[in-house]
């Protein structure tokens, strides 16, 4: 498998992994036909509440102290110039050795302050975040409050 086919699988892979966790708390998932910068709608079906995410997946790499580092793509485009995404949540998916260590769920503005600083590269900004057991770091921002949380959608099984 090329790397390029390799990053194609990687992403589906992430996108299928967040899709399960929201599946299973009751939702309705779909892939939109056409990707304009959505790549799930989640729909609440009581009440037709709906909600855009857009997945980001990387492959963890392990440093010579054993501290991963996982290396993302975003648009520069759809994270910092497109108002009318306001309402795009950002689920950044980290693989290492064939797990998935964490899912970094948050809204595209709270990404947006956490890559502030950093200048784009052929349209792109490349964020890496760096997982610990207390810690998920995006430069100096702490993003840990958002891993693995799924709280936009609440278990609604729960009754």
């Amino acid at each position: 498998m090329t790397p390029r086919e390799y990053t194609t699988y990687l992403g589906k892979g992430g996108q299928f992994a967040v899709m399960s966790h929201i599946v299973v708390r009751g939702y309705n998932v779909a892939i939109p036909e056409i990707d304009v910068g959505s790549d799930i709608f989640v729909v609440q079906d009581e009440n037709s509440t709906l909600w855009r995410v857009q997945v980001k997946t990387a492959t963890a790499m392990a440093g010579a102290d054993g501290s991963l580092r996982a290396k993302f793509n975003l648009p520069e485009r759809q994270l910092r110039n497109l108002p009318e995404v306001d309402d795009l949540i950002y689920s950044l998916v980290v693989l290492h050795e064939g797990a998935w260590r964490a899912f970094i769920n948050l809204p595209r503005a709270k990404l947006e302050d956490a890559t502030a600083g950093m200048k784009p590269t052929h349209g792109s900004l490349t964020p890496t975040l760096r997982p610990s057991e207390t810690r998920v770091l995006c430069g100096k921002v702490d993003l840990q409050p958002y891993r693995d949380w799924w709280e936009y959608w609440p278990d609604s099984r729960r009754s």
